[in-house]
């Protein structure tokens, strides 16, 4: 798919649209540029510049370049451009030189979900205050690097994304400029170098409690500007977390200071850093381009003796949620199957692996790769299809050129000799076919009994928490789509449902649940109204409203009762408005009856699907309302 404009901004334009581009990728492989567009996109309730979305596919490509994407008015959630795969493999997409401007309640500039290996680089990006300008959820082994991110409300967010080279990036009058979220590290740590942190209104570096980035070991110092006497890094989780992201600041710094912000814990710095090097741009052109940061990972063996240190310190998990220990611990025994000398070198780490194999913990990790190689084996069906269907493609092209001579030869002997030719051809096309369709049968023979697999595997997870039920029912949604069957409105809802809970409440299924909604639905949910309690006290999670709000009846004819939660009885500044599938804000008279309940009415509404938001000083939700008349 390519749509690169000729006339940069002027020949491939739209406006006025819900969605700009919306590319949905099944059981096939997409190579996709789009070059050079203009697109204003302005209604609908959830609204996309650019959306990827793939299902069952490995190894796409997907270059977005200098486009200009602006999400007007008239919407609640808005996402600049986006690119989500139901499972996280390696993934080409490639972000540069875009210029987004998002204007929307929630969302992001650039939300990037389950693509390894992507390039973000020299975008620009201004959202509205309660949005993300660039946000990963298993994104990792990226580089995200000169981008210039104005007035979100995270600069960055990063969760469960690691192995990252995040450098030379601007975040500029943001709350937060950089959040981090869960397991960062991966399998050789997150380099985080370069950057420069301006004029936050908060923390410009957060980390929730279970955050892990790896040292900051480096002289490749980040700048918090303006210096000021207030702290401006935080990790929740207090200095027995803290030490596994702290950043180096020069030895003979003082602090406060531009590489030194004053950090709560303590902890998340030292002085012990070299003097800084001379200052290089190299978001210049004629920089370094990529970059290597190699050398500011990990290597294996260092990888190891970092989770080891990391499972020995004393009280490390403690204060976690049950859905936080366990993400971080699923993430770890994934590490170690796939390591499996760590557990010899150390044997904390074998005592750790024996503890947790035949748990939840042990079970779900191993079915969580086994889902990778799933995708891993339908990419290797489709390399492996790949010759025969180019020699088809080639063998057809030369029948139809035959058949182009056929049309306009007249003599005798050579109209013999060609039809010949066309006769050998069809045969050997017809050959290829049948060898195709022998090999697509036996795949999904062997698909199948891999899918048949891994539910009896996922069937037989022992489930006692909240978060762990959620992994096993969306695994269930994701086997459904697996076997290419129409998901009910059950498995619809089940998906919305863990996509509107916390991380911290949820467990890692929350952003897989985050990716389906927007891959199947284009239905976008955030994180960033679940707050984290600054107190060192138990981390807080957002209260599911959602699932708590009743209207009644619904569906409605002439009027309706809104009944809130008791969350909202202490709410300042809470609003109630009505918006159609367009995004357009509706003229209902709603009217107060006590502190929780409304009456709306609609008896000017024709019938079909609405929208209620309701918001405070907390964060926004919304719920659907039905009219039929």
């Amino acid at each position: 798919m390519n749509a690169i404009a000729s006339a940069p901004f002027t020949s491939l334009r739209m406006s006025n649209v819900w969605q700009g581009y919306a590319m949905g990728i099944v059981n096939s492989r997409l190579v996709g540029n789009v070059h050079h567009n203009e697109i204003i996109t302005n209604g609908g309730f959830d609204n996309f510049g650019i959306s990827v979305g793939l299902v069952r596919t490995a190894d796409n490509l997907f270059i977005a370049h200098n486009n200009r994407i602006t999400n007007l008015g008239g919407t609640v959630k808005t996402v600049g451009i986006s690119m989500s795969s139901t499972e996280n493999f390696t993934q080409q997409g490639i972000l540069t030189n875009n210029t987004i401007f998002s204007a929307g309640v929630a969302g992001a500039g650039i939300f990037i979900n389950n693509w390894r290996g992507s390039t973000v680089r020299n975008n620009t990006i201004t959202t509205a205050p309660l949005m993300s300008g660039i946000e990963l959820t298993n994104g990792g082994e990226s580089l995200i690097k000169c981008n210039n991110v104005l007035g979100s409300g995270r600069g960055m967010s990063y969760s469960l994304s690691g192995e990252n080279d995040i450098v030379s990036n601007t975040c500029n009058q943001t709350t937060h400029s950089i959040f981090f979220s869960g397991n960062c590290f991966g399998g050789s740590g997150t380099f985080i170098g370069k950057n420069s942190f301006l004029s936050s209104s908060n923390y410009s570096s957060l980390y929730d409690g279970g955050a892990i980035t790896g040292q900051q070991h480096h002289d490749q110092y980040n700048n918090w500007m303006p210096v000021v006497n207030i702290d401006k890094a935080f990790h929740a989780g207090g200095p027995s977390r803290a030490i596994f992201c702290q950043f180096h600041a020069p030895s003979n710094a003082i602090q406060p200071s531009v590489h030194w912000p004053l950090a709560n814990p303590w902890d998340l710095f030292d002085a012990m850093g070299s003097p800084p090097p001379p200052v290089s741009d190299d978001c210049m052109p004629g920089g370094d381009g990529g970059g290597d940061y190699s050398i500011y990972h990990r290597t294996n063996v260092q990888a190891s003796e970092f989770y080891n240190t990391l499972i020995t310190t004393e009280g490390y998990f403690d204060e976690f949620t049950s859905a936080q220990a366990a993400s971080t611990r699923q993430s770890i025994f994934e590490l170690l199957i796939q390591n499996p000398s760590w557990r010899s070198t150390y044997s904390s780490l074998d005592s750790f692996y024996n503890v947790h194999v035949n748990s939840f913990i042990g079970s779900s990790s191993s079915l969580h790769l086994q889902f990778s190689n799933f995708v891993g084996t339908l990419y290797n069906q489709y390399q492996s299809l790949l010759p025969w269907y180019n020699q088809q493609d080639s063998l057809t092209f030369i029948l139809h050129s035959l058949d182009s001579l056929l049309q306009n030869e007249t003599d005798p002997i050579l109209i013999a000799s060609i039809i010949a030719q066309m006769n050998v051809l069809v045969d050997q096309i017809d050959a290829i076919n049948i060898t195709i369709e022998n090999q697509i049968e036996m795949n999904e023979a062997i698909n199948a009994a891999l899918i048949n697999n891994l539910q009896s595997l996922n069937t037989s997870l022992s489930l006692n928490l909240p978060h762990e039920v959620n992994e096993k029912n969306l695994n269930n949604v994701i086997l459904k789509l697996f076997r290419q069957e129409v998901l009910t409105a059950a498995d619809e809802l089940t998906v919305r449902a863990i996509a509107q809970t916390c991380f911290a409440d949820g467990g890692r299924s929350v952003f897989g649940a985050i990716d389906l909604c927007i891959v199947l639905f284009k239905e976008y949910y955030s994180q960033l109204d679940c707050p984290l309690d600054l107190g060192h006290e138990e981390l807080q999670v957002r209260n599911k409203k959602s699932e708590s709000i009743r209207i009644q009846p619904n569906p409605g004819q002439n009027e309706s009762t809104i009944l809130l939660p008791d969350s909202y009885r202490e709410s300042k500044d809470l609003s109630l408005v009505l918006y159609d599938q367009l995004g357009n804000k509706l003229n209902v008279y709603i009217r107060s009856m006590d502190d929780l309940t409304y009456k709306i009415n609609l008896e000017n509404i024709q019938s079909g699907v609405y929208y209620l938001v309701i918001s405070d000083e907390h964060g926004m939700e919304s719920s659907k309302i039905l009219v039929h008349k």
